[in-house]
């Protein structure tokens, strides 16, 4: 097995699917796959959901972690297909989850990564079977994927990959929150001076308005993040981007940070319908992930 792995060592770039999209959703889409933790430090489950959207009907999920990933070049292809089912056969039973990965059928799928130190072995025995150096940082960890697939009743199906890590970091990254959406009467104004738009809320927006909308977020949770080999080195805080998606309109910006976090929305009366959205996704640079949802109506549609 390990030879079988060593060949497609080369191959091997693990990377988080970051496509540029349009932001106004009008058919099924998967906006975000979210690990919780995203990153895993000890052999226990990690929960997997995702913020799937405008599906038609009845969904169907099916998803798989992939602890080892080829490049984007060739789709992030799980090396553990690639490899010959007679070296597959020669791995102990318990430990063949650590080769191939697991699977499920849910909307959300929880999964038991194996150790770090498992991980490693597979990957240093094949580095050296290769005769090339491999250096692995427990702090920074091993990273792998999950890759999700959905379809609805139309019969359309959407594919998304997340990446997360398997590590030995003594402070591991934790998921941002997002903690509610604003509304301003003008631009540059503080969040507490706007209008508070509620998760029970369906706000109406009037088909010639264009409200400035921002987002709130968890500061407590915006980690700081330094580097753990130079602890001289001064701690910077993690960059945060927030995502913007809706059903009936466009945004003035797809994507906002906390230094501009102003956002004017344009509802589109041309698709409008009785059940519009917003959607908002956080998402902190290591992995971390959070969403919300605001519904809508637009007046003054014929």
């Amino acid at each position: 097995m390990i030879v079988g792995l060593a060949s497609l060592m080369t191959l091997a770039a693990c990377d988080e699917d970051e496509r540029a999209e349009p932001y106004e959703v009008t058919e099924l889409r998967v906006l975000a796959v979210r690990a919780e933790p995203p990153e895993l430090t000890d052999q226990t489950p990690i929960q997997f959901d995702a913020l799937v959207v405008s599906g038609v009907g009845e969904l169907t999920y099916s998803w798989r972690l992939c602890p080892f990933t080829g490049p984007s070049e060739l789709s992030f292809p799980c090396l553990a297909d690639l490899i010959p089912e007679e070296d597959l056969s020669q791995i102990p039973e318990e430990i063949l989850p650590c080769v191939i990965g697991e699977t499920g059928d849910e909307a959300t799928f929880t999964a038991t990564p194996c150790p770090y130190d498992t991980y490693a072995f597979f990957l240093e025995a094949a580095a050296q079977d290769q005769g090339f150096p491999l250096e692995l940082d427990p702090e920074t960890g091993i990273e792998m994927t999950v890759r999700l697939q959905v379809s609805d009743e139309t019969g359309r199906v959407v594919d998304a990959i997340k990446a997360f890590s398997v590590t030995q970091a003594e402070t591991p990254n934790s998921n941002p929150s997002l903690t509610g959406v604003v509304v301003q009467d003008e631009p540059e104004q503080a969040p507490e001076q706007g209008e508070p738009w509620t998760e029970e809320q369906i706000r109406s927006i009037g088909l010639e308005e264009s409200p400035i909308l921002q987002v709130t977020y968890d500061e407590s949770v915006a980690e700081l993040v330094g580097d753990p080999k130079d602890p001289s080195q001064e701690s910077e805080p993690e960059e945060l981007l927030f995502t913007w998606y809706a059903t009936s309109g466009v945004f003035e910006r797809g994507r906002t940070a906390p230094d501009l976090m102003d956002n004017e929305f344009r509802p589109d009366g041309d698709s409008a319908s009785d059940d519009d959205r917003i959607w908002v996704v956080i998402r902190d640079g290591r992995g971390g992930i959070g969403w919300l949802e605001r519904r809508f109506t637009i007046m003054g549609v014929d």
